[in-house]
Parts: C-alpha cells; structure tokens; sequence
C-alpha cells in the first residue's frame, strides 16, 4: 500500500522517527508507585530512584497484583485510582482507599500484601499528596514529550525548536513544560545510571501547529497511526496481518525506541 511505500522511504531513519510508546495499564502502576509510594518513601529518607527501586516495584505489583488479589480487586484499585488523581474529590479519596484495603485483604500471600502497605498509608498524606501533582499527571502526552526533548537533545547536541500538535494537555502545561527547556543556564546531568539525562532540556520553545496545515506533523501522524496499529497487534491479532508485518519491517526497523 502507499502507507508501507511511505514507511519504507530511505529518508526514514533514526537520524529523524524516534518513537516513544506506552502500556497504560502499567503506566497506572507507575504512577501508583510514583506518585504514593514514593512519597511516603521520600518523606522516611528512601530514595526510590535510586537502583531502580521504582521500576522493580513497578513490575512486582504489575504481575503480582492480579495474580496474589485477583484480577476485580486490580481493576477496581485501577479505576478508582484515575479517578482520584482526575477529581481530587473527598468521595473519589474514599472509594480509592476502600478499594486499596479491599485489594490488601484479598492477597493470598502475606509477604506480598506488606508491599501493599505503603500504598494504605499514603491516605494520611494524600492533601500533601495532591497539592503537588496536577489532573493531568496520568496523561502519557507529558512523560513522551519529555522522553522526546531527551532523545533529539542528545542527538542534536545544541539547541532546537519543538513542534507539537495542537494537544490540549501539552497547550495546558505549556508554561510548566518551558521551564524546564533550555534557558541558557549551565548543563547538569540529572538522574541515575540509564535514566540520566541533560537538564535543561535543549529544545528552546514549544510551538503548536495543526496537521492539516502543516506537512512535518502530517508525516508524524502517518508514523504514529503505524506504530499504534502494530503495537495493538501486539496484544490482539492484526487485522490485516500483511500490513502489521509490513510496518515492523520498515519504520519500526530504523526508528529509535
């Protein structure tokens, strides 16, 4: 198809597709972890960052959850935990924690519902909690641009311009993300072992532009659509099996994940 005829363009390398991609369900266990337990953690002295505490916790709760509380009680901690972060309301407070204690009491390995236990003890902190993250912290729009200004200012190495489509989180958090793009402040690198990168980021702005108008994001639609339709046939069979086959052989092949 004229898709794969784009997708296989020479021109497409990881000189310029740099793909970034994100499993929700896990993204909610990492803010589960990120944005809870990791406060408590802090708040004790632990830095959880540090050896990739967080990761590990990450997948442990990931895989172990379903597995030790069943799969209602993981679904119902999920739910009601993005609506939490999303309300911020007494009530959404209440059916979180309810649903926390729930998913505690129904672990049928002792060893693994004491790693539940930061997670129960977060409530008392919770105002400290919310008056420190925002609505949109669930949002994957806003790790992915930051993963991207990491990406290209390595590639680059100096300075660049950023363009983004006309993304209604992004245009949101537009005065918050720019305080961390390059200012002309001296270079520091922030972080541990892989997870280090150069702040200030080295985008200079951030301006937004409309795909119909603009030929540069119509090209990122095309490469975003392929990939989210070869990631979807990851999970469930393709569709169209010769397409999906297609696309991890070309664009996917070049580009840096």
């Amino acid at each position: 198809s004229r898709i794969l005829e784009f997708l296989r363009d020479p021109e497409l390398t990881n000189g310029n597709v740099k793909i970034t991609f994100f499993h929700k369900r896990f993204l909610i266990v990492t803010k589960i972890i990120d944005l809870l337990v990791e406060t408590m953690a802090h708040r004790d002295g632990v830095d959880l960052y540090r050896d990739g505490a967080n990761i590990a916790l990450s997948n442990l709760h990931f895989f172990c959850m379903p597995t030790f509380c069943g799969k209602d009680a993981t679904e119902a901690l999920f739910r009601t935990f993005l609506s939490m972060i999303r309300d911020q309301t007494v009530g959404s407070i209440r059916r979180f924690y309810r649903a926390a204690s729930v998913l505690y009491n129904s672990s049928t390995d002792t060893e693994y519902a004491t790693l539940l236990s930061p997670i129960l003890y977060s409530q008392k902190d919770i105002g400290h909690i919310f008056a420190n993250i925002d609505k949109n912290d669930l949002d994957p729009a806003i790790p992915a641009l930051f993963q991207h200004c990491v990406f290209w200012g390595y590639h680059f190495d100096e300075p660049f311009d950023l363009l983004h489509d006309d993304s209604r989180t992004i245009f949101k958090e537009k005065g918050f993300f720019e305080k961390f793009l390059s200012q002309g402040e001296q270079e520091q690198i922030i972080g541990y072992d892989r997870r280090k990168f150069v702040f200030p980021l080295r985008a200079r702005n951030l301006q937004f532009g409309q795909s119909v108008d603009d030929a540069r994001l119509q090209v990122v639609d095309m490469i975003a659509g392929a990939v989210t339709y070869w990631m979807s046939g990851l999970i469930t069979a393709p569709t169209i099996k010769e397409f999906w086959e297609g696309i991890s052989t070309s664009v996917l092949r070049a580009a840096r994940f």
